[in-house]
């Protein structure tokens, strides 16, 4: 927002180096929103495809195993 002094928040499933360098949160991890860092890998049972955002996990397929960091 031009002429404020608040912080942009990096959105949900992005990772935010700063406001301009904003990327997608890298597959088998989840960002939340305001994140400048990976927020932790996938649970296992899940999968994280790239640019999911925390608790928007996936469900594993049917027949398939996903470990952690899936």
């Amino acid at each position: 927002m031009e002429g404020s002094s608040l912080p942009v928040p990096c959105p949900e499933g992005k990772l935010c180096a700063s406001p301009a360098l904003e990327q997608p949160c890298l597959a088998g991890y989840t960002c939340a929103i305001s994140t400048f860092q990976l927020d932790k890998p996938c649970p296992g049972g899940r999968y994280c495809p790239e640019g999911t955002a925390l608790g928007r996990e996936l469900a594993c397929p049917s027949g398939r195993f996903c470990v952690e960091g899936s």
